[in-house]
C-alpha cells in the first residue's frame, strides 16, 4: 500500500509509505510474486508494518504515519517526477510516461525507478489490521518489482515510456477508473531510501478539473473579495467547456469572473489545449448595508465534447456582523435553533440590532486567522453532542480573537474535553473534570449575571436530540461557576477580564428542551458577554412563541444529501410544504398537516436527485412563501 504526502516547497518533495497486508488479503492475491518480492526486499513479513520513504518505520496508525512523513518531508529531494498514464488505442494496457528532472545535483549508483498500479479504496474488505483505514493498495508493477535502473546528470531530464496490463481485476471485478492510481518512485537499493515519488490518475481523451485557491472568506461589509480559480484540461485532446455560473447573494452585491474573453457575469465558454490550464479571478464586491449576509457563487465546468465530463467548485463570501455563529460539528444540523434564539433576542431592542452572521459553509474552509481583525463583538462556537477534536488552527485563532478583546461563547458536550490541553480553556477560566451522564437538568447561581434564577431541562422537548454525555467543568480560580448539574457537578464557567468575557457550557445549547429556555439562555449570554439587551425584563425574556408565519432558509445550503427546513406558525394552522425543480416540476411533498403555534422543522433527503437548484414552497390558508436551495453532489 502506498501513501503520498507533499510539501509546499518550490521543489516539491513527496513522501511515500509502504503498508503491508496479510497473505489472505484480496490485494495480495492479484500478483503474489510482486508482493512476495517486496516483502523480501524489506525483510518484513509481519503485519501491520509501515515503512515511510523506505527508511522510517512508523507505528500502525494515521498519526504514526503522519509523524514519520513529517520527518521525511524535512529532507529535500534532488529530482522531480512528472507522470502521465493513459489507455492504449486497443484499451488492453496503460501507457505510462515518466519524466524525471534534476536540479544542481546528479543522482547515480544503485538507484531504481519503480512504477506501480494501486487501488484507491476497497470497501468490500476490512479487518482489525487497519484495511478499513489504509488506502492505495499495490496491484501490479510496470515490468517487475525489481524496477528500472536509474541515473541522471545535474540539470538534466530523463524520460521513460512504460506500460501496465489493463484492466486489472480484484476478486473477479475489474478495478474502476476512479479506484485506480499510478505511482512512480525512485529508490536507492542499497539504503532502501525513496528520494522522490509522484502519483496520478488515468488520463482520458476528455477530462477537466477545476478549483479555487480559497473557497470561503468572511470580511467587513463594503469589502471587495478576490478569489483565484483554475480550470485544467486534463484530457488528451483540445476541448471547449461550458461554464455555468449560478449565484445566490444579496442583490446589492456585484460580481464578475474572468475568462480569456474578458470579464463575465453569467454563463460562458472557454477552450483549452490538452493539459493547458487557465487561471482566472472571481471578484465580489459587497455593500456597506448588507451586514451579516452571505453569498454562494457556484461554477460547473462541462465538456462540449463529452457532456458527462464535468468539474465544479464554489466560492462563499460573508460579511461580518456583531455576532458570528460557527458550527464546528459536521454532523450537526441545528443552526436554525441558534437563529431562532438570536432573532428573539434581536426583537428586544430594534434600535440596537445584533446583525448576527451564521457561517453556512464547511468549517474547514473558514479562515479564522483574521477573526481578531474583524469588528465581531462575540463568537458563538458550538460543537454539538459529541466532539472528538477541535482543529489546532481553529483553537489558535479563537485564542488570538479572545486575547485581542473579543468575547466568546463555546457550547457542546465534548468541547471542554477537546480543549483540555489547550490554553484557550485556561483563558476561559475553566478546566475539564469529566463526562457526566446524568446531566439532564441545570440550575443557576443566585445573583449570577448570567444564570440567576435558571432551572433548565436538557434533551427532548422541541430542542435538538443531541445531548450526548455532557461535560462537567471546574473553575481554575480565575473563572466563576455559572451553572450546576448537581451540588458537585458544574455545567458552565464564565470569565471576565479587563479585555474580554467568555462563557463555556458543558452541554449543547441546542439541546435545551424548551424554546422559551433557549431564548432566555441566549439573551442572558448576550447580556453578560456583550451587554446586549440589559433593559429586557425577566418577563420579556420568556416571550418567545412566534407572532407571524415564517419559512426559513434551509440549512445547510448548499447541501448533500439532506438539509433541514424550519418554519413557524403563529396559531394552529394547516401547513403544506412541497419541493419543485428549476422547471417547476413537482418533486416531493415534505409537509401536509395541522401544526400548533410554534417553530417546527422537516428534513429534506435528496439522495436520489441530481445536483442543481430546487425550490420549496410553504402554503397555509393565510400565508405563502417560497425559497431556493442548492444541492451539490
Amino acid at each position: 500500500m502506498l501513501y503520498q504526502f507533499t510539501t509546499s516547497e518550490e521543489y516539491q518533495d513527496h513522501v511515500s509509505a509502504i503498508v503491508y497486508h496479510h497473505e489472505s488479503d484480496p490485494w495480495y492475491t492479484i500478483y503474489p510474486s510482486e508482493h512476495n518480492g517486496r516483502h523480501s526486499y524489506y525483510s518484513m513479513f509481519y503485519i501491520p508494518a509501515i515503512i515511510c520513504d523506505g527508511l522510517e518505520q512508523a507505528s500502525a496508525s494515521q498519526s504514526g504515519l503522519r509523524n514519520a512523513a513529517d520527518e521525511r518531508l524535512d529532507v529535500e529531494s534532488p529530482v522531480a517526477i512528472d507522470l502521465l498514464a493513459y489507455p492504449t488505442e486497443s484499451e488492453d494496457a496503460l501507457n505510462i510516461d515518466v519524466v524525471v528532472t534534476s536540479g544542481d545535483e546528479a543522482v547515480g549508483g544503485n538507484y531504481k525507478l519503480r512504477v506501480a498500479a494501486v487501488t484507491v479504496f476497497y470497501d468490500g474488505y476490512t479487518s482489525s489490521e487497519g484495511q478499513n483505514v489504509w488506502r492505495w493498495d499495490l496491484l501490479d508493477f510496470a515490468g517487475t518489482y525489481s524496477g528500472y535502473q536509474f541515473s541522471i546528470d545535474a540539470n538534466s531530464t530523463e524520460e521513460y515510456n512504460l506500460s501496465i496490463p489493463w484492466p486489472i481485476s480484484l476478486q473477479g471485478t475489474p478495478i474502476e477508473d476512479n479506484n485506480f492510481k499510478i505511482v512512480a518512485f525512485i529508490q536507492n537499493d542499497n539504503t532502501r531510501e525513496v528520494i522522490q515519488s509522484e502519483i496520478t490518475g488515468m488520463c482520458h481523451e476528455y477530462d477537466v478539473v477545476s478549483s479555487s485557491d480559497e473557497s470561503a472568506r468572511i470580511d467587513e461589509p463594503g469589502t471587495e473579495f478576490t478569489y483565484e480559480f483554475s480550470i485544467l484540461n486534463r484530457g488528451l485532446c483540445e476541448d471547449t467547456y461550458n461554464i455555468t455560473f449560478t449565484v445566490e447573494c444579496p442583490f446589492e452585491w456585484t460580481y464578475e469572473y474572468t475568462t480569456p474573453d474578458g470579464p463575465q457575469s453569467g454563463n460562458s465558454t472557454i477552450t483549452l489545449d490538452s493539459f493547458e490550464e487557465y487561471t482566472g479571478t472571481v471578484t465580489i464586491t459587497t455593500d456597506e448595508e448588507t451586514i451579516g449576509c452571505d453569498g454562494l457563487f457556484y461554477f460547473v465546468i462541462t465538456s462540449q465534447s463529452d457532456p458527462e465530463v464535468e468539474s465544479q467548485f464554489d466560492i462563499y463570501a460573508m460579511t461580518s456582523g456583531r455576532v458570528l455563529v460557527i458550527n464546528a460539528d459536521p454532523d450537526c444540523n441545528h443552526k436554525s435553533l441558534y437563529e431562532d434564539a438570536l432573532m428573539a433576542a434581536d426583537d428586544f431592542d430594534p434600535d440596537d440590532p445584533l446583525n448576527y452572521s451564521l457561517w453556512n459553509y464547511s468549517l474547514d474552509n473558514l479562515n479564522t486567522g483574521d477573526l481578531d481583525e474583524l469588528p465581531i463583538e462575540l463568537i458563538v462556537y458550538y460543537t454539538g453532542g459529541e466532539c472528538d477534536e477541535i482543529d489546532d488552527d481553529q483553537i489558535s485563532s479563537l485564542e488570538d480573537y479572545l486575547l485581542a478583546g473579543g468575547n466568546l461563547l463555546i457550547t457542546g458536550s465534548g468541547a471542554a474535553e477537546a480543549l483540555e490541553d489547550a490554553d484557550l480553556l485556561a483563558y476561559m477560566g475553566a478546566t475539564y473534570q469529566g463526562r457526566y451522564e446524568h446531566g439532564v437538568n441545570v440550575y443557576g447561581v443566585d445573583n449570577d449575571p448570567f444564570s440567576d434564577g435558571m432551572d433548565i431541562d436538557l434533551g427532548g422537548g422541541d430542542g435538538a436530540d443531541n445531548l450526548g454525555e455532557p461535560s462537567s467543568l471546574r473553575t481554575d480560580g480565575s473563572g466563576e461557576v455559572s451553572l450546576f448539574y448537581s451540588a458537585i457537578r458544574r455545567a458552565a464557567v464564565r470569565n471576565e477580564t479587563e479585555t474580554y468575557r467568555s462563557l463555556i457550557l458543558g452541554f449543547p445549547f441546542e439541546a435545551i428542551a424548551s424554546n422559551v429556555d433557549r431564548n432566555t439562555v441566549m439573551l442572558r449570554a448576550l447580556n453578560f458577554l456583550i451587554e446586549y439587551g440589559l433593559d429586557a425584563t425577566p418577563e420579556d425574556q420568556l416571550v418567545t412563541l412566534p407572532s407571524e408565519y415564517s419559512l426559513q432558509q434551509n440549512y445547510p445550503n448548499p447541501f448533500n444529501p439532506s438539509t433541514e427546513i424550519r418554519f413557524a406558525v403563529p396559531q394552529n394552522s394547516q401547513v403544506r410544504i412541497d419541493v419543485y425543480n428549476m422547471l417547476g416540476q413537482y418533486i416531493q411533498q415534505l409537509v401536509n398537516g395541522s401544526y400548533t403555534q410554534g417553530s417546527h422543522s422537516v428534513v429534506f433527503d435528496a439522495s436520489g436527485l441530481p445536483s442543481g437548484i430546487y425550490f420549496y414552497r410553504m402554503t397555509t390558508p393565510n400565508y405563502n412563501e417560497q425559497r431556493k436551495m442548492l444541492l451539490v453532489k
